[in-house]
């Protein structure tokens, strides 16, 4: 392709997809900050399981309903 040869970069982006090392959710409250919860580490798939784990984790702040133990962040603590 001749034509890649005149061309200049004008930038550049990176982005990143927060994941853990077993690639499952993290949801749950921090062990040692009372008031600190954590939603994240959905990786690649985030826009596929958010809407389904919200629902989940809204019912865990409100009514007390246990997190999944699949995903619950207590797993690495």
């Amino acid at each position: 392709m001749p034509i890649l040869g005149t061309t200049t970069l004008d930038k550049q982006q990176a982005n990143i997809r927060p994941t853990t090392l077993d690639k499952a959710p993290f949801i749950g409250p921090h062990p040692e900050h009372n008031n600190l919860t954590i939603f994240n580490g959905f990786g690649a798939k985030g826009s596929l399981l958010i809407p389904y784990y919200s629902k989940h984790f809204t019912q865990h702040l409100l009514n007390q309903k246990p997190i999944a133990t699949e995903v619950n962040c207590q797993r690495y603590f």
